[in-house]
């Protein structure tokens, strides 16, 4: 028998966190937490009820009065990269070699992510607290286990980006990518998310999910540019279209 989402949220369900919202910062914000553990395949369900993984647990937003934080997935055969993201994609392609591998903590990956969080973020207390185990929750740890996949972006022998990625059923859910600000001139989070979506289609997924859209926050707005996509707002019954504009640059 089929459970329904509140059963399965009932179920999980292991926390709420309320906070000030990031991205709104007059509005409050509430967080629904739920436990990983025998999720399984039902993450790819979850997924379209608007619930991201984070380590071993699952969260989406439930704020009173606020749905600005929309799931919005992708259907890579249908993608076609507008002139600008050809440019990133170019140069991207010309300059690194990637590939997918396990998740695991090296001091290497500490030391870029110390670096993106400083210089990217403008956060060296946060770069500074940064320590083995709370590296290895967010980005080794996971539910889906060799599901999870990280994606290592290099520049000969330098790493130059991490991107953490689930793979399931007929999903690329991108969880999180940090990168090394010295090579900010190369757009490398917009050249991952594109490298993504080919690496989805190549390996025959069919959705490519990079995380929320918000309307109207400029550090969302790249993710605006992947068209035609799929939006639904959290709470309803079904996606709608989210055509290509006019605009092809």
């Amino acid at each position: 028998m089929k459970l329904s989402l509140s059963t399965l949220e009932n179920q999980l369900f292991l926390a709420r966190h309320d906070l000030l919202c990031p991205y709104f910062k007059d509005r409050p914000a509430s967080l629904l937490f739920l436990r990983g553990d025998n999720v399984g395949q039902m993450y790819r369900m979850l997924m379209d009820e608007g619930y991201r993984r984070t380590g071993e647990h699952l969260y989406r937003p439930d704020c009173a009065g606020c749905r600005e934080c929309q799931v919005y997935r992708v259907p890579v055969s249908d993608f076609q990269m507008r002139k600008s993201q050809r440019r990133i994609f170019r140069s991207g392609k010309a300059q690194f070699d990637h590939r997918l591998a396990d998740p695991e903590l090296t001091e290497e990956k500490m030391d870029l992510y110390r670096r993106y969080l400083s210089g990217q973020h403008g956060d060296p207390e946060q770069s500074e607290a940064l320590d083995e185990y709370s590296y290895r929750e967010f980005f080794v740890r996971s539910f889906l286990g060799d599901r999870t996949r990280e994606l290592q972006i290099r520049d000969g022998d330098r790493l130059v980006g991490v991107g953490i990625c689930d793979l399931l059923m007929d999903a690329w859910s991108s969880v999180y990518f940090y990168f090394d600000p010295e090579y900010s001139n190369y757009s490398p989070g917009h050249y991952s998310m594109l490298l993504e979506v080919e690496l989805a289609r190549d390996l025959g997924f069919k959705y490519y999910y990079p995380g929320y859209l918000i309307h109207g926050i400029p550090a969302m707005e790249y993710k605006n540019r992947l068209r035609p996509a799929q939006i639904k707002v959290i709470g309803k019954d079904s996606f709608s279209e989210y055509q290509t504009s006019t605009d092809g640059s």
